[in-house]
């Protein structure tokens, strides 16, 4: 006979939540040099890179969650002089942040990606590197 899941693995019930996108927050104490890879870990996690089938370099980079947590990180990009909008998902409750023109999105790349020391999902990488790939064609 198997023991309990919580003698298993006692931490996993300390740190488990539920409706995480509707609780979770731009952490304040957080140092302005890391905020960046936050950003991208939280991508890395919960976002998601479009890129349309059939025009040449149309893309946009998004981010899903509550409206506060898009608020703070539309606030991150645009201390980086990065433009961004939300969007209501009116059937999941949720919100999305994203970035869509080129040389935003270029610029993005930039704050995520610089100095990261090779600490990101390469999937996700490689679909700026797709846009960009398809902007030079």
């Amino acid at each position: 006979r198997r023991p309990p899941r919580s003698t298993l693995f006692p931490y996993t019930t300390l740190f488990r939540s539920r409706n995480k996108a509707f609780k979770i927050k731009v952490p304040k104490s957080l140092k302005r040099t890391f905020i960046r890879h936050f950003v991208r870990g939280y991508f890395d996690g919960d976002g998601y890179f479009f890129i349309a089938k059939n025009r040449k370099a149309t893309g946009y980079w998004g981010i899903c969650s509550n409206l506060i947590f898009c608020q703070g990180i539309q606030e991150v990009l645009r201390e980086s002089n990065i433009e961004s909008k939300i969007y209501k998902n009116k059937r999941q409750k949720t919100y999305e942040l994203r970035v869509g023109r080129f040389s935003n999105i270029s610029a993005l790349y930039q704050l995520l990606y610089f100095g990261s020391n090779g600490l990101f999902i390469p999937r996700k990488h490689e679909k700026f590197l797709e846009l960009f790939m398809r902007k030079i064609k």
